[in-house]
């Protein structure tokens, strides 16, 4: 009986780990895709000064949560956002409205596809 609940115990112990990694992700990822789809409406606006702080804002966000971000998920789609980081930030400073608002929205889609990744589904347990 005793290894019956240390086994239980032991599952629900990781079941939680797994719970709390699900909303941690979600708390890091949501509010830096959220900055990146308003620096696209701000580009579209020509606010280029507050659409490159944004980005600058929400790049800072994800290097400060990037050690536990990389430790549960692949590394192919992160270096992929890194990348988009750069790249708007070369838009940015050309001030390229087109490109800047596609990668924005190309990054913010990697950002939440990365969220939705690590999201506990009926379909992710089996």
């Amino acid at each position: 009986m005793n290894r019956f609940r240390i086994g239980a115990l032991l599952l629900a112990v990781l079941l939680g780990l797994c719970v709390w990694a699900q909303l941690r992700m979600n708390a890091i990822q949501t509010p830096i895709a959220q900055q990146i789809a308003q620096a696209e409406s701000m580009s579209a606006e020509q606010n280029w000064a507050q659409a490159t702080g944004m980005v600058k804002r929400a790049q800072s966000d994800w290097e400060e949560n990037h050690t536990f971000v990389a430790s549960l998920a692949d590394h192919q789609p992160l270096e992929e956002i890194e990348s988009l980081f750069a790249m708007l930030e070369a838009y940015g400073d050309e001030q390229d409205e087109t490109e800047f608002r596609a990668a924005c929205k190309d990054l913010a889609r990697r950002i939440l596809a990365v969220k939705q990744a690590h999201e506990l589904t009926f379909g992710s347990l089996f």
